[in-house]
Parts: C-alpha cells; sequence; structure tokens
C-alpha cells in the first residue's frame, strides 16, 4: 500500500526535481541555445524579413526534402507518444510531466495561431509560390496562422524534456542539434519563416518548464507518482504473491478433532 504523506524518499524526490532545471548537465545545453538565441537575433535583425527563406530554397533539392519532411515530422505531437510510453518505466513524474509539456503546447500554439497573430501569413501566402524556384510535388504548404511554428514549439519541448530526463551531458548538443533541424525544417519546407521558429523554440522551452512545474505542484505529495514507475510495481506485487504463495503453503493444515460427539455422530450414521 502505497502512503500520500511526506517520506524521507518522497522529500529527497522532490529536492532533486526542484534542481532539475539547475543540473550541471544542463549546462551545454543552455550554452549551445544561447548560442542559437543570438546568432538566431542577429539573423532576423540583419536579413529582410522572407529573405532567409528564399536563400534557403535555392539550395533545396529532392534528397534535402525527404531530410526536411523527416526532421519535420519530429514535431507532431504524437511524438511524445514515445517519451510518455518509455517513462512509465523509470518515473511516473516524467510520464505525467510529458503529458503536461503535450497539452501546454498545444494550448500556447492555438493562443498564439488562432487569438493573437490569427491569419498573420506564411512565406507561399505572403510572396507567392512563384516567389520559389522549388517546390515539392503533392506537399500542401499553408498560407496562413504562421506565428509561431507548431512544430517548433512541440519539437523543442520534446527534446528540452529528453534532456531533462536523460541526464547525459554528450547527448544533450546533439538533441539541441535534432531541434534546430526541426526548425530549419519548416523554413526549408517553406511552412514558416525563421522568426516563427525561433519564438517556437522558446515556446517549446517554457512549456517544457510548465509541464514539470504543474505535475510536481499537483503530485509533490504522492509517493506513487513521484518516485514509483511500472517496473517497481511490477516486481512488488510479483514478491507480494511470491510472500502469499509461501505463507500458504507454510500454513498448517487444519484437521477437525475426533471428539466424543463427532464418534457418536459418525457411529450412529453407520446404524442407520
Amino acid at each position: 500500500m502505497f502512503r500520500l504523506n511526506e517520506s524521507p524518499n518522497l522529500a529527497q524526490n522532490n529536492k532533486h526535481m526542484s534542481k532539475l532545471f539547475t543540473s550541471a548537465h544542463l549546462k551545454n545545453f543552455y550554452f549551445g541555445y544561447l548560442i542559437f538565441l543570438l546568432a538566431g537575433l542577429t539573423l532576423i535583425i540583419f536579413i529582410p524579413y522572407g529573405d532567409e527563406v528564399i536563400l534557403l530554397n535555392k539550395v533545396a533539392n529532392p534528397l534535402l526534402d525527404n531530410v526536411a519532411l523527416f526532421f519535420s515530422n519530429l514535431g507532431l505531437g504524437i511524438i511524445f507518444i514515445i517519451p510518455i510510453s518509455i517513462t512509465l518505466f523509470t518515473r511516473f513524474y516524467y510520464s505525467l510531466s510529458a503529458l503536461f509539456i503535450l497539452i501546454f503546447t498545444g494550448i500556447i500554439t492555438a493562443l498564439f495561431k488562432q487569438a493573437l497573430f490569427h491569419g498573420k501569413l506564411r512565406p507561399v501566402g505572403l510572396l507567392g509560390i512563384d516567389s520559389f524556384i522549388h517546390t515539392i510535388p503533392g506537399f500542401d504548404y499553408h498560407t496562413m496562422n504562421t506565428f509561431p511554428s507548431g512544430h517548433s514549439v512541440t519539437g523543442f519541448a520534446l527534446i528540452f524534456f529528453i534532456a531533462l530526463t536523460l541526464k547525459n551531458r554528450r547527448w544533450n548538443l546533439i538533441l539541441l542539434m535534432v531541434g534546430l533541424l526541426i526548425a530549419i525544417s519548416r523554413v526549408y519546407l517553406l511552412q514558416h519563416f525563421f522568426a516563427d521558429t525561433y519564438i517556437g523554440s522558446l515556446l517549446g522551452l517554457i512549456a517544457a518548464y510548465l509541464g514539470f512545474y504543474v505535475t510536481k505542484r499537483i503530485f509533490k505529495n504522492n509517493t506513487l507518482i513521484m518516485s514509483q514507475n511500472l517496473s517497481i510495481l511490477w516486481n512488488e506485487r510479483i514478491q507480494t504473491q511470491k510472500k502469499k504463495t509461501l505463507l500458504d503453503e507454510n500454513k498448517p493444515q487444519r484437521v477437525l478433532p475426533l471428539t466424543f460427539s463427532s464418534a457418536f455422530f459418525f457411529k450412529s450414521s453407520n446404524l442407520r
């Protein structure tokens, strides 16, 4: 039976969770992302709005089309099924955080696209399809609601979540590179301007923070959520079944004693 009150292990886990975003293994992730922010801001300031899409389109080819489509698909919300499922075997806290992150990415994207910047034109809508020398046959080019890039919001939320939970410094820069490729792929595919993906990356990190924060606020005193996972529960169930079986095997057999009244009953029965 799991207790919902505070315990030493739970207190230790809560302390660990509070330091999740300031862990030493994230330093290179933060440093790399800072470089991206500075470089991206320089690009936004010095390159006229929309020219970055035209410049990137000039190097487009069928091989890069496939690469861009692959990384673009990594920004789909359905990808979150993978980390949610995997972290069920590490800690329920992570799984619920991933679920809340997915919810927040949807809310943030919808708020910006449908309320704050509804109708803002995408590259094809603003510049016209004839402005680009390379297009993908059969590809669905959207024309409205460009800001921010929903794929970038989801993609950066996902890679930040993985960086936080994987706790492997060597993988952080690779994860960051994947996030950048997701963002670039959206510009390459003429679906967004660079500014859309730039802000989208920031919103993705914010969504990731909110997901962990809300999960902790709701379940911080819940030992089952904060400390357990499916593997632990399964092993405990197996151990419980083994103990129960062992107790049943060692339990003495109850034999009905042959008292005078029972002996008389059996004797009387035989006489009938």
